[in-house]
């Protein structure tokens, strides 16, 4: 039964190898074009250029970006607060709850 050596995802089809060597026959002739070769070679080349700037990038992020999301975040906290404080107002009684919407809104 054959071995299978390489995965099709990578060479566009499987190469399989039955463990037999014949000594002074050539190789066999590879799955995958010298030109199909030095493309994945130069995707490979610029996915770790890629990989080497993301990494030598600092994980801290800039202050003024921090202050946007930290202003954010009150913003998100005092709009919480005020729906829950609109939600505990609407649930008193149809007369109260109008009354105080109204003391609420001017």
């Amino acid at each position: 039964m054959p071995r299978k050596l390489t995965d099709a995802a990578l060479n566009g089809s499987p190469v399989y190898y039955n463990g037999v060597v014949v000594k002074g026959q050539p190789l066999p002739v590879p799955a995958i074009s010298s030109t199909d070769h030095m493309n994945m070679m130069k995707r490979m080349a610029e996915l770790e250029e890629k990989l080497n700037a993301l990494s030598s990038k600092p994980a801290v992020m800039p202050p003024d970006k921090e202050e946007m999301l930290n202003a954010a975040l009150n913003r998100v906290n005092t709009l919480e607060q005020e729906l829950s404080s609109t939600k505990k107002m609407l649930a008193f009684p149809h007369g109260c709850a109008v009354e105080c919407i109204r003391f609420y809104v001017c």
